[in-house]
């Protein structure tokens, strides 16, 4: 879990479909002039479907948009969470991963205006 202080939100839209649920991970999304980051471990993220909590919380100190693309070899555009897709961009994204037959790894991005970072997630059944 990330231990960075979390931004205010201001006037900027957000999407939190989990109020009050403790997510599994947070990425916290760190923006400045010219330079992207996502914290802890670069924002890559392991979760697993068999815990309680399984969420992930994206958070960002600036608006951002997530974009998640399989390991395929053309990288198929997914959407992996059971919440809808949020109008980006937003400062913070909850989502929990689907069950099933879903794919156990996603690319994922994380644009900025035109910054831009591609960590990845690992879903364990």
């Amino acid at each position: 879990m990330s231990h960075e202080a979390i931004p205010g939100r201001g006037a900027d839209k957000s999407c939190d479909p989990m109020p009050g649920v403790q997510p599994a991970a947070t990425i916290t999304i760190h923006v400045a002039t010219g330079v992207i980051l996502c914290t802890p471990q670069g924002g890559n993220v392991h979760v697993y479907r068999t815990r309680a909590a399984h969420a992930i919380r994206w958070r960002g100190d600036a608006p951002f948009k997530l974009e998640f693309s399989t390991f395929d070899d053309e990288a198929t555009p997914v959407w992996p969470f059971i919440q809808a897709e949020p109008d980006w961009p937003v400062r913070e994204f909850t989502g929990t991963p689907k069950g099933g037959s879903a794919a156990l790894y996603y690319k994922y991005s994380v644009s900025a205006g035109d910054l831009y970072i591609d960590p990845i997630v690992i879903v364990d059944k």
